[in-house]
């Protein structure tokens, strides 16, 4: 009965969404972002290879392309996501007090922060 309830835990939507401090959870986070990765990686640094280094033209062309766009942004969030997961157990794992605070507010910050320079930048380059 115990494996069949951690089988539903792990294939349960819900724990990719809610904000929780379990350890399980945040594994699960980490392990479906990484999944997601090691699948878009590969395919964003063949297909984006292709143009870099071209002119300007050239990327805009590649980028009205739905499928590229969707996967090099897609490629992009999730990786500052995963970044953003890791840098929290890393804080929490080892650092304590205010700094802890500090630190996962910083950390928070920058990634939505990094994430929105990123969408803004794309959505530029298409205007």
């Amino acid at each position: 009965m115990k494996a069949e309830m951690s089988i539903l835990k792990t294939l349960n939507p819900a724990v990719l969404i809610r904000n929780s401090n379990k350890g399980t959870d945040s594994h699960i986070r980490m392990t479906f972002t990484s999944l997601l990765l090691a699948l878009l990686v590969p395919i964003f640094i063949f297909n984006f290879g292709r143009v870099f280094g071209s002119t300007h033209e050239e990327v805009t062309s590649f980028l009205n392309k739905p499928f590229n766009y969707i996967l090099i942004t897609s490629t992009l969030v999730i990786s500052l996501i995963h970044f953003k997961q890791g840098v929290k157990v890393l804080i929490e794992d080892y650092v304590r007090g205010l700094t802890r605070t500090i630190l996962l507010s910083f950390t928070s910050i920058l990634s939505y922060g990094a994430i929105l320079v990123i969408l803004y930048s794309i959505t530029r380059i298409l205007i």
